[in-house]
């Protein structure tokens, strides 16, 4: 039954992997925080996801003085 409260979070799949800029700015227009699961980008039942350890993703992250980890949280947190 609709309650006609907007969710404060909506927690969704999130990563370099997979992404949804609609949703993402459906919710950003209706004053809901996105949280993000799978920030890393590991593999899920209808997503293959993204390896850390991509030589693209890999080649970043030593430009930066970074890991992969922390080139793929940050991507996220910027977003």
């Amino acid at each position: 039954e609709a309650s006609g409260v907007a969710p404060a979070v909506n927690q969704v799949e999130w990563h370099l992997g997979y992404h949804d800029e609609t949703l993402h700015e459906a919710m950003r227009s209706r004053g809901v925080v996105l949280e993000a699961w799978g920030s890393l980008g590991g593999p899920t039942a209808f997503n293959p996801g993204v390896a850390l350890d991509d030589p693209r993703l890999q080649g970043i992250a030593q430009r930066y003085f970074a890991s992969a980890p922390q080139l793929a949280l940050r991507w996220s947190v910027q977003k």
